[in-house]
């Protein structure tokens, strides 16, 4: 079981990105990586069950609902919007089908129907995205650098799940792995933004202290020249 086992490398990084949250969260409780914890527990839990059921349907089923995840975590910034109550619905049903169809076979080339609509859903994502302007976003800079990173991350991996879903070896050793750094880097940039937020604070402070502590030298000089104080304070 140890030498035929595909989840040690996904494992690895799946834990390590537990760690990382967790990490973030003893600086500062950002409420939005809780859906990056909810995403990495769903691939954990489909990790373990393809040990035991090995077909990459489960990958692709998996990753219905990841898109929905990604969605509400968008919608956080921006809103519930009108075309959302077709999009969730519509996840949400081929989520159940798919996993009915492995099960009771109902249809033969149901990967190629799931890898349609991971392609929509996620060019769907990328549009939302789109429409996100520093006007209306408030960590704008944060997601519109994750626009083109999450798009390309995605079709790479449909590319491999669909044309190369018999080479298990490559799937779960390499590309699988690698995928799951996408989630390592956005969990990175938020760590980032905290860092920057740190840094901005302490060079406000500090340009708070050197004002503070050039008026209070100035006034120093000019009661030890005994000069006028309401010229001091000007």
């Amino acid at each position: 079981m140890i030498i035929n086992t595909y989840i040690w490398a996904k494992l690895f990084i799946e834990i390590f990105c537990f760690f990382y949250i967790f990490t973030i969260f003893r600086q500062k409780r950002i409420i939005a990586l809780n859906f990056f914890i909810l995403i990495i527990t769903l691939y954990l839990v489909r990790d373990i069950v393809f040990e035991f059921y090995r077909d990459n349907e489960i990958i692709l089923c998996s990753e219905i609902l990841v898109l929905l995840i990604y969605l509400i975590w968008l919608r956080t910034f921006s809103g519930i919007k009108k075309i959302d109550y077709f999009f969730i619905p519509l996840n949400i049903s081929i989520f159940i089908f798919s996993i009915v169809n492995l099960f009771f076979n109902l249809i033969n080339n149901n990967s190629l129907i799931i890898i349609i609509f991971l392609l929509l859903g996620s060019l769907y994502i990328f549009f939302v995205m789109s429409q996100f302007t520093i006007y209306n976003i408030k960590n704008f800079e944060l997601l519109i650098s994750l626009k083109e990173y999450i798009l390309l991350n995605y079709l790479i991996l449909y590319f491999f799940l669909f044309f190369y879903n018999k080479n298990l070896i490559l799937i779960h050793y390499i590309i699988i792995p690698a995928f799951y750094f996408l989630i390592l880097y956005i969990i990175n940039r938020y760590n980032n933004t905290i860092i920057k937020e740190k840094n901005d604070k302490i060079a406000h402070y500090s340009n708070d202290l050197e004002s503070l502590f050039t008026f209070i030298n100035n006034f120093s000089t000019v009661i030890s020249n005994k000069q006028d104080l309401d010229n001091a304070l000007n």
